[in-house]
């Protein structure tokens, strides 16, 4: 009776640690899915981010592009390092949890043996999870690292930026259109047109002066293709 008490308590003492590690599994996983979508929401900002640069490189000094350049790559780099790790700890087919089998109720027909059964299970077990959370949460680590530090980066981006648009920005000047010069032969066409419409009485236009100065433009117009 003492050695079944003993294998009671020793069933109910593993089965809470048996529990503790299915806990601590959903716990490992909800931090893992949990960064990955921060990350992702963090890295749609660094796109709007580098949208809004995009816009004003024209005013920048290429000493601020480089900087910028390279503080938005690293950025970039280290969300990418957190939802790798974050991946890396939700992968289902790379962690296979051991869990109890009916086989070993019906394998066993003595009630010592089978307690005993079952305290060899839940030993096997809680070990076995044990050590899959332990890999989790290395991940787990270093996907937190790369996020924590990829947020410090942005903030300070962030407020370096503001700093630098609020007090030395400078707009870029307008780019002057470009005015095309007359050439001199455009010039003597133009005469030659001014004088063939002085010629003609605007008051008084009809069919016959219409067709002149189409058959003028278009004698012009074929002029300047040959040359």
């Amino acid at each position: 009776m003492k050695g079944d008490a003993l294998l009671d308590d020793k069933i109910e003492y593993l089965k809470n640690l048996y529990e503790e590690e299915n806990d601590r599994q959903k716990i490992v996983e909800g931090k893992c899915a949990q960064i990955i979508s921060n990350s992702g929401i963090f890295l749609s900002l660094i796109g709007l981010l580098i949208t809004i640069l995009f816009n004003t490189r024209d005013a920048m000094h290429p000493i601020i592009k480089i900087i910028l350049a390279i503080s938005i790559t690293l950025i970039i780099v280290l969300y990418i390092i957190s939802m790798i790790n974050g991946l890396q700890g939700i992968n289902p087919f790379k962690y296979y949890y051991a869990r109890g089998s009916s086989d070993t109720a019906e394998k066993f027909t003595d009630i010592t043996k089978f307690k005993e059964e079952r305290v060899g299970d839940y030993l096997f077990c809680i070990k076995r999870n044990h050590e899959l959370n332990t890999q989790k949460l290395e991940f787990l680590g270093k996907a937190r690292t790369a996020f924590v530090r990829g947020i410090y980066m942005t903030g300070g981006l962030t407020f370096i930026l503001m700093c630098y648009l609020t007090f030395f920005y400078i707009t870029a000047p307008s780019k002057p259109q470009q005015i095309e010069i007359i050439s001199n032969d455009n010039k003597e066409q133009m005469k030659e047109i001014s004088k063939s419409l002085s010629r003609i009485q605007l008051k008084t236009l009809d069919e016959t002066d219409i067709k002149q100065i189409i058959l003028l433009v278009d004698s012009l117009s074929k002029r300047n293709k040959g040359k």
